[in-house]
């Protein structure tokens, strides 16, 4: 027997399970706050944009070979000869002071020492000495700093005995770092640079050493210090001062490395590193006839790069760039969707270089970012789901690509379908039983109604018959 009570919970549950349901179907929309954006460059190391026809000869370039680079990118802004093997000369000593860090543990193994035995002792004896002697205990830092300032054929090959144990395997270890690096046009035959056939360079892989030398920042120290005290290893305890041989060191603004050399068949060489605001660029020149060309040439490309070139995010170019995806297969809503592009300001520079400083970047139209669907794409999509990947071009140069993340809720049209389905039968069951509750109610109480009037009526009866039999008695 149904009673109000037991009316009213059945009711409540049905209204529950309907509340339940609907919270736990998809969203029609829903805004996202975007994560923390994150991406790639294309093609690190690769050449610029060049929106000019700027060669190293239209620059009035004689070296034999030259290669300008952005440090942070790996972008070669400018080259010359950049891939023609060419003798290096003592620019070799940065791939020697690299090997001898990279086996330290840490910078204070700089204070370890080395008794000098044979290796000190050079073919050519009047080439450039750090002036270390045999028998003396030499400490590892004044070995650093004997290679690199005064640049030590000296203090190369007793590097190479400290690192490998002879020379010979030292070089083994040059040869296969650079292939390690990149550097396929490259092979070392000894520590120091001193001419062999076997010994040669391209000007683009010197600077990706010269990119590799510069993460490491007690050779960025070394390479920047102008002059030093060698108080080990040398003939007697006065020790000697040596100087850095890079003459633009506190001469030309922002240099700051990083090694110089010389033979008769390398010519003079130079391999700087340069920093203005915030921004360093590499300038190789190697074979170049005389120390002047050399070094002005040097001045010459480093002001070309910091005039005409400029390190720049995508998105200082692009925004947030948000994307308007149309026509998602499956979907209840026959409405464009938006999505973000996936990036990362701080780990996505990219170079242009331009007739004219910003000309061309802050050209209206200049970029173009467009969609590519991910294979199969279909709703649902959710909140911060992969759609697809954005490439961005600059006056139709790729330059970039990055993942799309969708920004709203898509929800599958046979999902809708089903969903109303599903309501529109506990609607109907829900009135159902409503209407079948107050029709037993209905029934329920017609029956009490005529069972109270049945009552009246036998009273009624019974009270007439008593009035009767009174009467009868009086009489």
């Amino acid at each position: 027997m149904y009673t109000m009570k037991k009316f009213l919970r059945l009711q409540s549950l049905c209204l529950a399970f309907i509340l339940l349901f609907l919270f736990a179907s998809p969203a029609f929309a829903e805004d996202a706050a975007a994560p923390t954006p994150k991406g790639k460059i294309l093609e690190e190391g690769g050449t610029f944009h060049e929106s000019s026809t700027v060669t190293a000869a239209g620059l009035g370039m004689t070296s034999r070979g030259i290669a300008l680079m952005d440090a942070a990118t790996g972008t070669y802004i400018l080259v010359g000869n950049g891939d023609q093997k060419m003798p290096m000369a003592s620019t070799t000593k940065m791939m020697t002071a690299l090997l001898f860090m990279e086996s330290l543990n840490s910078e204070a193994d700089l204070q370890k020492t080395h008794v000098i035995g044979n290796e000190v002792y050079v073919d050519e004896w009047d080439s450039s000495m750090a002036g270390f002697a045999k028998g003396k205990t030499v400490t590892y830092e004044d070995l650093l700093y004997g290679l690199m300032l005064p640049s030590g054929n000296d203090a190369a090959q007793i590097i190479g005995v400290v690192v490998s144990g002879s020379v010979e395997a030292f070089v083994e270890k040059m040869n296969t770092r650079a292939k390690e690096l990149g550097m396929e046009n490259t092979h070392f035959a000894n520590p120091h640079g001193l001419h062999h056939s076997s010994h040669y360079t391209t000007p683009e892989d010197m600077a990706i050493l010269a990119r590799e030398y510069l993460k490491n920042e007690t050779l960025k120290k070394v390479c920047s210090t102008q002059e030093y005290h060698i108080k080990t290893g040398m003939p007697t305890s006065e020790g000697r001062t040596v100087y850095n041989s890079n003459p633009l060191l506190g001469e030309v603004d922002g240099v700051n490395g990083l090694k110089t050399g010389f033979t008769d068949q390398a010519g003079s060489c130079l391999v700087s590193s340069c920093e203005r605001d915030g921004r360093t660029i590499i300038c190789v020149v190697l074979g170049s006839k005389d120390k002047n060309i050399r070094n002005n040439e040097t001045k010459k490309l480093l002001d070309y790069a910091y005039r005409t070139t400029e390190l720049v995010n995508l998105y200082d170019i692009t925004g947030f760039q948000v994307l308007t995806v149309e026509n998602v297969p499956q979907s209840w809503e026959d409405k464009p969707i938006e999505a973000y592009v996936d990036y990362d300001a701080t780990v996505t520079p990219i170079f242009m270089v331009t007739n004219e400083k910003r000309a061309l970047l802050m050209q209206e139209g200049s970029y173009k970012v467009t969609f590519n669907p991910k294979e199969g794409l279909a709703a649902p999509i959710n909140v911060g789901d992969v759609i697809g990947t954005a490439t961005i071009t600059l006056d139709g140069v790729n330059v970039a690509e990055y993942e799309v993340i969708s920004e709203e809720k898509v929800i599958n049209r046979q999902h809708v379908i089903t969903f109303f389905i599903c309501v529109g039968s506990l609607v109907v069951l829900i009135l159902a039983i409503i209407v079948r509750l107050i029709h037993r109610h209905s029934e329920k109480k017609e029956k009490r109604r005529m069972a109270y009037e049945a009552q009246r009526a036998r009273q009624a009866m019974m009270h007439q018959q008593h009035q009767g039999r009174r009467r009868t008695y009086h009489d």
